[in-house]
């Protein structure tokens, strides 16, 4: 009902962890097949999960840790949301034949994740400068 309502507008579930209980993939599975376009996990090790599950709509994960594999991510077409300098840089060494989809995130006041207004400019540059080096679309 709601994909029909907002149409042409795309709609993304998110499910965490265990799905309060309910499973993350039956939920997932549930989510795509009443009409979500795609899901937005927590981390790539969700997302890696998802993958394996044979889950083949778009995946976003959105928060990283300096051991994330960004490598596997960029493997397994993972949209990735990105909200500091060095998980830029993570994913620049991690860059193989496919290309990485990133999402810049603000902080929009939560305080929860997300770039600092400060930092935006300085991550925005370093974006589009992974992106030309990439030989991305900027």
């Amino acid at each position: 009902t709601l994909s029909s309502l907002i149409a042409p507008a795309r709609t993304m579930l998110a499910v965490k962890a265990d799905a309060y209980g309910h499973g993350l993939l039956p939920l997932a599975r549930a989510a795509l097949e009443s009409g979500a376009d795609s899901l937005a996990v927590l981390d790539v090790t969700t997302a890696l999960a998802v993958r394996a599950a044979g889950i083949e709509a778009p995946v976003f994960a959105w928060l990283h840790g300096p051991d994330t594999d960004f490598g596997a991510a960029i493997d397994a077409h993972i949209d990735l949301g990105i909200s500091a300098e060095w998980q830029l840089a993570s994913i620049e060494q991690a860059s193989r034949d496919a290309p990485a989809r990133v999402h810049l995130k603000i902080d929009t006041g939560l305080h929860r994740n997300g770039a600092r207004p400060e930092d935006w400019p300085a991550l925005v540059d370093a974006a589009v400068d992974l992106a030309r080096v990439l030989g991305g679309s900027g």
